[in-house]
């Protein structure tokens, strides 16, 4: 990896701040985000690098969490101070300033008047800076000062610290600030960490990411920074895994520099704030420029988490499936029941995002991607309706020895077996198939032309020709595989936008179609077979939408005349629901309320009724449920799902 300082770059001729032109307003609109769907649990908190990265990466994510009124923190590892700027400002003066600019940032996303109160507290024996926005005293920052990556007097001073035991460092002491220099080592900066979050008992926290794909982005390597500030928060989150008596917290890591290649997928009323908040920041920034305007625009998860990741196996139990704390735990509801759980399945390092697909032979497959080794792990039910087996198989991933780090996606045979697929570093799918009593090695699969991205679905038509799909960076990419034959890659039309991948249901007549978000204005798009088995309509039909980021999930009714269902998450956070006519044509939308931060997912139960989930901000499962089995049954009310 070269080495990558955001500092370095900047430096070279710019010394004047400069703002995004793009959505420069507060306007009604954008005021108006998230009032309808704001968490009404949870306790919020992020852990970033640099005082910026929560405004460019995290953020629209956090907006809610702010309108809220729930507790909402920042902890900011870095101090930002480069080398100062040559004859303008000092180290310690720069690290101030833009200190400074996170905190108007936040004053500018609350809506409140740039006041706070600066206090210190001594946390695991260091001292740290905490503030406390006057006007709504549930927002903090928490600065550490550590020293920046392009300081070179402390030359990649994080970095150092995650990699060596026996490496320390001092902190630079913004000027004006009360906390004394002090000396950290590894040891130290996990211990401070993890006291932090025992303190602060958050139930969602953001942080970077810790294995950015730089092969396939080579003129957006991320920053060394952001890599080590990561993979701490990891650490810390996994040896805190929850509050106290629900061990049970989101982690969701953000991508940065590199959705400078990606689409834009911010729409105008989520970018607005945004940008008016990275502005404030900005003004205190004269390194900053305009080199991330790009980023405001775009907000990418590491590892998305897209339907399905519930499911109903063969007796009607549905099962819900989730990482939480970094392990694995499971919501289930017997058929016609009440939900139990959340229970631990397998406690470790995963990935957000876990596969599920019921096989041919009554059972539910799961999988996930195991952080701690690269590896992929499955495993099933040892009967229809009962638990799952303990003993875990490990796949090794696409990659071998070198993880690719993507997430998997199940599917199902023509002969009832597991089709595994996952993405492979060169951006290329990868399938292992069920063998035996274990799994095959993994082959490539051509097609694509190296733009997929993590993680594929997959869903098998009535047929049992399996079809699956993965965004290709702005493009749905689609793969099938017939009855007895491998996985062949066939193009769709290139106007099949997408920036997730999408979701997959089978329409009565057996035809598949999928569902996907659509650059820029968050707006939903469809295509589908021309007929069941057959070639696929030519260009993408727009259905519109109520904006959001996120994947979209689609589920097929029940009823005498079954037809598809599409959710996704709209500018509020909330749900939103798009009905499939007698025509085909999907219907204006309609918001359904709720709060989502991991979701939606809908399923068809054994009563024939649509539920949606969605994992709120408080770690905890809702549902929504239809009133009547159909494609217009109406929905009753959001309810938490077990405990």
């Amino acid at each position: 990896m070269a080495h990558v300082s955001r500092r370095t770059v900047l430096v070279a001729g710019v010394t004047v701040a400069t703002t995004a032109a793009i959505g420069v307003g507060l306007g009604s609109e954008a005021l108006a985000v998230g009032a309808r769907s704001v968490p009404t649990g949870g306790s919020y908190l992020q852990i970033v690098a640099h005082t910026d990265d929560d405004l460019l990466f995290l953020n629209p994510d956090i907006q809610p969490s702010i309108q809220s009124g729930r507790p909402v923190r920042t902890i900011v590892l870095g101090a930002d101070e480069y080398n100062g700027v040559e004859g303008e400002m000092t180290r310690e003066q720069l690290a101030a300033s833009v200190q400074e600019g996170s905190r108007s940032a936040w004053a500018v996303l609350a809506g409140k008047p740039n006041n706070w109160t600066r206090a210190t507290m001594v946390v695991a024996g260091k001292t740290v800076e905490i503030d406390t926005l006057t006007g709504a005293p549930q927002i903090q920052m928490i600065y550490l000062s550590l020293p920046d990556a392009g300081d070179t007097l402390h030359t990649d001073a994080l970095t150092e610290l995650w990699n060596s035991t026996s490496y320390s460092t001092t902190t630079i002491r913004p000027t004006g600030s009360a906390v004394p220099v002090q000396t950290y080592n590894q040891a130290a900066l996990n211990a401070v960490l993890l006291a932090l979050l025992q303190q602060f008992q958050p139930t969602t926290i953001r942080v970077q990411d810790p294995y950015p794909d730089d092969a396939r982005n080579p003129d957006q390597q991320d920053h060394w920074d952001h890599i080590a500030a990561a993979k701490f928060a990891q650490k810390a989150v996994k040896a805190y895994e929850g509050p106290a008596g629900r061990p049970y917290a989101l982690l969701t890591r953000y991508r940065c520099y590199n959705t400078q290649n990606a689409p834009a997928n911010v729409p105008t009323a989520l970018l607005n704030p945004k940008t008016a908040g990275y502005q404030a920041y900005a003004a205190h920034d004269p390194l900053t420029g305009g080199a991330f305007d790009t980023n405001l625009a775009r907000n990418y998860h590491r590892w998305p988490v897209v339907s399905p990741w519930a499911a109903i196996d063969s007796t009607g139990t549905l099962h819900a499936f989730v990482v939480a704390g970094d392990s694995l735990v499971l919501w289930k509801q017997q058929n016609g029941g009440a939900w139990t759980g959340p229970t631990s399945l397998k406690t470790g390092s995963f990935a957000p995002g876990v596969a599920v697909a019921l096989r041919g032979d009554g059972k539910l497959q799961i999988a996930v991607l195991d952080l701690d080794t690269g590896s992929i792990l499955t495993t099933k039910q040892t009967a229809a309706g009962a638990g799952f087996a303990t003993t875990w198989t490990n796949v090794g991933n696409p990659n071998g020895n070198s993880p690719a780090y993507g997430t998997p996606a199940l599917g199902v045979n023509s002969d009832g077996g597991i089709e595994m697929y996952a993405i492979n570093k060169t951006g290329l799918l990868c399938n292992a198939f069920e063998q035996g009593t274990g799994f095959s090695s993994w082959y490539t699969v051509t097609g694509g032309g190296n733009k997929a991205m993590t993680p594929p679905v997959a869903i098998t038509a009535p047929s049992g020709k399996l079809h699956v799909f993965a965004d290709g960076n702005g493009k749905t990419l689609h793969w099938y595989q017939n009855p007895g034959a491998g996985t062949v890659f066939q193009a769709l039309t290139s106007t099949a936008e997408s920036t997730f991948a999408p979701g997959a249901a089978i329409e009565a007549s057996n035809k598949v179609r999928i569902l996907s978000r659509e650059q820029n204005d968050g707006a939903v798009g469809t295509l589908a077979e021309k007929t069941a088995n057959g070639a696929w309509a030519t260009a993408l039909t727009h259905i519109g939408g109520q904006g959001g980021v996120g994947p979209v999930a689609a589920v097929t009714s029940g009823g005498a005349t079954p037809r598809i269902l599409a959710f996704s998450r709209n500018d509020g956070y909330g749900i939103s629901v798009s009905r499939q006519s007698s025509t085909g044509n999907f219907g204006a939308w309609t918001d359904l309320g709720g709060y989502c931060e991991v979701g939606p997912a809908a399923v068809r139960d054994a009563m024939g009724l649509v539920r949606v989930l969605v994992v709120g901000g408080d770690a905890k499962l809702y549902e929504l449920v239809q009133t009547t089995a159909g494609p217009d049954g109406a929905f009753g009310a959001w309810q938490q799902a077990g405990s």
